[in-house]
């Protein structure tokens, strides 16, 4: 009879073994699936977040494209009215008081700002006219601010329209002083008599330079001095209202084909009014530092 008692007893302790063993997989194999499907929820929550994220954003991209297309089109529609009247704000600068003119100045500045953003191009004689205006206002009313923001914006909208490829590229052109430029170089003679030489400048290409960034300024000071002539080709020509500091040989600086980008808030020094003045009287392209 003892025997069985044992035998029933190792039995039943056997059997709770096993059924704490079938728990104990059963909570792992649960846990597992809790696991897998907290992952499966949460990537579902990524996906959906990152689909939605990118419907919305594509969404949004559509419409303020449509939108800026729309803008640029209105623009464009709108541009000779808005360039005569432009011209109408200008001669009304010049012949008003201060108070007048900071606020006509103000109008056309921009105005000139979204015919700039919108990429409206105007015929040259449009452009010439414009430039007269701006040049007798630089020499009138000088001692205005707005006078100088105008023109600086002026000169940004006119040299934007004839150089697209470097408003496009202007965020990747690494600074010209970041590199040396490319060494100038002597011609051959025209003729075996010819006693002169020509030297064909060292230059810099495709790249951009601050004119009233002090450090940039003393960089290209050394590199003027010690070559017989300096370039700027194909370059971001940038000023922001700053003094130029540029110390130069007895050769100027030239710049050909330049993009020019001017952004003035306040009266400049008279070096940069000296800049804005060739600029705004002469051809964008070539331009020489000093201007004389």
């Amino acid at each position: 009879m003892q025997i069985s008692l044992d035998a029933a007893s190792l039995v039943c302790e056997e059997s709770v073994d096993m059924t704490r063993e079938q728990d104990a997989r059963r909570s792992f194999r649960l846990s597992v699936i809790a696991i897998i499907v907290s992952g499966a929820i949460g990537v579902g929550n990524l996906l959906y977040q990152m689909y939605r994220d990118r419907s919305n954003r594509t969404s949004a991209e559509v419409r303020f494209g449509k939108i800026e297309t729309s803008l640029r089109l209105l623009t464009g529609t709108v541009a000779p009215q808005l360039q005569k009247a432009v011209d109408d704000s200008l001669k009304g600068a010049l012949s008003g008081d201060q108070g007048k003119a900071k606020s006509e100045l103000e109008f056309a500045r921009t105005a000139i700002k979204q015919l700039r953003e919108a990429n409206v191009s105007q015929p040259s004689a449009a452009f010439e006219a414009t430039s007269q205006h701006v040049e007798n206002l630089v020499k009138a009313k000088a001692d205005i601010p707005e006078t100088w923001a105008t023109a600086a914006e002026f000169i940004s909208y006119r040299s934007a329209l004839t150089h697209e490829d470097l408003s496009q590229l202007k965020k990747s052109l690494p600074r010209c002083v970041d590199m040396q430029p490319h060494p100038a170089t002597t011609a051959e003679a025209i003729s075996p008599g010819e006693q002169t030489v020509k030297i064909n400048p060292a230059y810099y290409e495709n790249c951009q330079v601050e004119l009233d960034s002090p450090g940039q300024d003393a960089m290209i000071s050394l590199f003027a001095q010690k070559n017989p002539a300096l370039t700027f080709r194909h370059c971001l020509v940038i000023y922001k209202g700053g003094i130029v500091r540029l110390q130069l040989g007895m050769w100027p600086l030239m710049f050909e084909n330049c993009l020019w980008e001017f952004s003035v808030s306040g009266t400049p020094p008279a070096s940069g009014q000296k800049v804005t003045e060739t600029l705004l009287a002469g051809n964008l392209d070539s331009f020489k530092f000093p201007p004389l």
